[in-house]
């Protein structure tokens, strides 16, 4: 399947097909961000402002991740970390492995280690440097008047 070229409610449904034969038919985990079937596309699209018929473009994925990230209470040290509002690198990075399998925690390990094949594929020393260089580019964007939330 093409899912980039794929209407967002087509894969939603997908996704429901896949939680109604318990993983026989269906997709679970979808996109670069590996989007689950337990609700998370469902939060992501909304978070984004995107509806049924947007497409699975990398565009609307990326403000999706972003939208996610930053509108929802679903990872909040993640989120406040990257806007500023703490400043433990520790807690962000937690957060990041408690929401995506294949980063580490601060064991260096996935959170979901040995579930489903799942294991932690992001070095943790990359993933902190993308924790910190995000914030850094969130900080210039508000401070140059830019909302990061549209």
């Amino acid at each position: 399947m093409k899912l980039t070229s794929m209407r967002l409610g087509d894969i939603q449904k997908l996704q429901q097909r896949f939680n109604a034969t318990n993983g026989k038919e269906g997709v679970f985990a979808v996109g670069f961000a590996q989007w689950t079937a337990n609700g998370q596309l469902d939060m992501a699209i909304k978070a984004a402002g995107l509806g049924p018929d947007d497409k699975f473009t990398p565009q609307n994925q990326l403000k999706m991740f972003w939208a996610y990230i930053l509108k929802t209470d679903k990872q909040p040290d993640l989120r406040d970390y990257l806007l500023g509002k703490h400043n433990s690198l520790d807690r962000a990075q937690e957060a990041f492995a408690n929401e995506w399998a294949a980063a580490p925690g601060l064991n260096g390990k996935s959170k979901y280690e040995g579930k489903a094949g799942n294991a932690a594929t992001i070095p943790a020393s990359k993933l902190q440097a993308a924790l910190l260089n995000a914030r850094r580019e969130l900080k210039q964007l508000i401070d140059s008047g830019v909302d990061p939330f549209q």
